[in-house]
């Protein structure tokens, strides 16, 4: 019998900038189930990436995907930290 305790969903995420940097829309990939999950955050840019930082903290991603002209310092920075 499998300990439900011991089942941790594992997460591929996929992401892209508006090129206002107010928004973030984004997809998680639950590679345990199947299933994928979308959505974005909209904020003022100094806010915008407390509240991404604060998805990937919730989520913890085994992979992120973007765009190499997406991938700005702040945001990988961020990546890296969880």
């Amino acid at each position: 019998e499998r300990n439900s305790d011991s089942f941790d969903n594992r997460f591929v995420l996929v992401y892209v900038r508006s090129p206002s940097n107010t928004s973030i829309g984004f997809t998680f990939f639950d590679l345990t189930i199947l299933k994928f999950y979308t959505g974005s955050i909209k904020s003022k840019k100094r806010n915008l990436m407390h509240k991404f930082r604060t998805l990937l903290m919730q989520v913890r991603p085994l992979e992120c995907v973007a765009l190499h002209a997406e991938l700005s310092k702040d945001t990988a920075k961020t990546i890296r930290s969880i």
